[in-house]
């Protein structure tokens, strides 16, 4: 959707099943996003005209949250391959797929950081949601909230220091930094 000019919306891909969660492959000009296509979340690349469409994981589990790394090399998502949610990564073509491990809790909403060494994710322990970081090669976990509320979706901003993200520790959800 052109943004600027208000134009109409225009159809990117047409499946019967669910297509959903994009983000921009920027060097690349392409959106990464999840389909249920073949029947459970996998990862697709597809560029912005709808053609060159391309499947990037290929299992029986469920692989989601796709985050591109800023320089597009790299592709951080969600997989529940080992049991239970955690990151892994994949280079932006969905060759060398590996999991960063090092997480403690179970892995949501992943965002790479700008220079690409350092995830940023909710992990849900227990009934509560923090926000978390992890290294890239799974070293160096640190929780970063420990409120015992839903925190998610952080958001690196562009420093690379610093991270937005909502959570509903003060009742409603709000934006916090």
């Amino acid at each position: 959707m052109d943004a600027v000019s208000n134009a109409p919306p225009q159809q990117v891909t047409s499946s019967p099943a669910n297509d959903y969660d994009p983000a921009w492959l920027v060097p690349c000009q392409r959106l990464v996003f999840v389909s249920e296509r073949d029947g459970n979340p996998q990862i697709y690349a597809i560029d912005l005209d709808g053609t060159h469409l391309q499947r990037m994981t290929t299992n029986s589990s469920a692989d989601i949250s796709p985050a591109p790394s800023l320089n597009g090399k790299q592709i951080i998502f969600i997989s529940n391959r080992a049991g239970a949610n955690a990151p892994w990564i994949m280079n932006a073509d969905g060759s060398s797929q590996s999991p960063t491990g090092g997480v403690t809790g179970t892995a949501s909403d992943p965002a790479i950081s700008p220079d690409g060494l350092t995830i940023a994710m909710a992990v849900s322990q227990n009934s509560a949601t923090e926000i978390a970081i992890v290294g890239v090669d799974g070293s160096g976990f640190a929780q970063l909230t420990h409120d015992g509320a839903h925190a998610s979706h952080p958001t690196w901003l562009a420093d690379g220091q610093h991270l937005v993200f909502s959570s509903d520790r003060s009742g409603p959800t709000n934006l916090y930094s």
